[in-house]
């Protein structure tokens, strides 16, 4: 065999499964439901990734603070957090194992963590070179919201911050 075709053959999965990933993430952020979520003071920066800010959704919570009766999951185990919009943002109203049957309902996947709590992984928002860092944000004037897309599974992909009721972009800019 030509060293060529080889080489393409032995890169063609590789390559494809890069492709499937990317394509699974866009896809996730155009077709899936668009939810704002409140959000705990933002962590700043970390001198090996870059600059980015670590958000803390409101919703990753204990489970002794959700309402109604609550699993008791092992750390790692797959937990869905059903939600409520109230006001300007939506709130956890449930914590279940299984996949809500209705697709209709609002509702994200998560993981159980050691402790009490759930993680979602959409957690890092990348700030431009230029940007602003959102952790200067004002509670009293809005803080910092968290707008996410959520697939039919339950994934959360963050999609952009809203920073004293503004995008991230236009409050950085508004800042400087």
């Amino acid at each position: 065999m030509k060293p060529l075709v080889a080489y393409v053959l032995c890169s063609l999965p590789g390559l494809c499964a890069l492709s499937w990933m990317v394509v699974r993430e866009e896809w996730s952020v155009a077709h899936g439901r668009e939810l704002v979520l409140d959000t705990r003071p933002v962590d700043p920066m970390s001198l090996f990734s870059g600059r980015y800010a670590t958000v803390n959704f409101a919703i990753d919570l204990a489970l002794s603070e959700v309402p109604g009766p609550v699993p008791r999951p092992l750390p790692g185990t797959r937990v869905y957090t059903w939600l409520e919009q109230r006001g300007e943002w939506w709130v956890p109203v449930r914590v279940t194992l299984e996949k809500p049957a209705d697709p209709a309902a609002p509702f994200v996947r998560g993981e159980f963590q050691y402790g009490d709590s759930i993680h979602y992984n959409a957690t890092r928002f990348y700030i431009p070179h230029e940007g602003r860092d959102p952790a200067q944000a004002s509670r009293d004037k809005g803080g910092v919201q968290a707008r996410v897309s959520v697939d039919d599974s339950g994934r959360v992909r963050l999609v952009d911050l809203i920073v004293e009721g503004q995008p991230y972009q236009q409050w950085s800019r508004s800042k400087l």
